[in-house]
């Protein structure tokens, strides 16, 4: 029986392929929900929970709250999947995922957590060697640092639509948030990224805000929970979070 269909430019499922792995999806999730309803019966933060976010956010922002509750409760291990995966199932396999925007395709129960906003920066040796952009039409005339692979609300694609000159402009494409602040900071060119991947080197100065008058691309900000009574420890991570990143992310 022939499951994947492979050519020299593509690799796709096979209707028996398709077939086998719907059912092998539902057996897994089944498998999930049984182990969720056992220790949803244990009130004790220990065990094992699965969280997912971007890698940039959970390196910033989630990593250097994990201490302070791994220490109150000595018993919790964290599984950190840094991965920017959104569709089903493979969402629905993890406890716990921080995501932007509403995930319409999802039965996990979603709580906003805080918002998302683009901010458009350059470094101060950037803009004195080549101006300042005015309008969202200037951008395209300038050296453009973007993010490689399109994502919801991220990157130039989602501010600048189709523009045709998008392509010939960028300078340097990496799906590595931080590298893009990095990059900027070091004069290479102009980026749009999320207002939390540089606030520190906007207060420092490092970085200028560009296009003041422009209205910048938001988005809620949403922790996901696997559906169901939680284990303890899913509740105990889920309300660490949320009391951490919120005042990062802010509402």
């Amino acid at each position: 029986m022939q499951l994947l269909r492979r050519s020299t430019r593509s690799l796709e499922l096979t209707d028996a392929g398709r077939t086998l792995y719907g059912r092998a999806a539902d057996i897994l999730e089944q498998i999930v929900c049984a182990k969720r309803e056992a220790t949803a019966r244990n009130k004790e933060v220990r065990g094992t929970v699965r969280l997912t976010c971007w890698p940039t956010l959970g390196k910033r922002l989630v990593l250097p709250c994990l201490p302070e509750l791994m220490a109150k409760f000595p018993a919790l291990s964290i599984d950190l999947d840094f991965s920017e995966m959104v569709h089903t199932p493979a969402l629905e396999l993890t406890d716990l995922a921080i995501r932007v925007g509403h995930q319409h395709d999802t039965a996990m129960i979603q709580t906003r957590i805080g918002t998302h906003r683009g901010v458009v920066v350059a470094s101060p040796a950037y803009i004195a060697r080549h101006g300042e952009p005015l309008t969202t039409d200037d951008c395209v005339q300038h050296k453009l640092i973007d993010k490689k692979h399109p994502a919801p609300f991220m990157g130039w694609r989602c501010l600048l639509q189709a523009n045709r000159s998008l392509d010939a402009a960028r300078v340097l494409t990496t799906d590595d948030l931080q590298a893009q602040s990095d990059a900027c900071a070091s004069g290479i060119g102009i980026a749009h990224l999320p207002d939390w991947t540089v606030s520190e080197r906007l207060r420092s100065g490092e970085l200028v805000a560009l296009l003041p008058k422009v209205k910048p691309i938001s988005a809620p900000v949403f922790l996901l929970r696997a559906a169901g009574s939680p284990p303890a420890s899913v509740s105990a991570l889920a309300r660490h979070l949320a009391k951490h990143l919120r005042p990062l992310l802010s509402c």
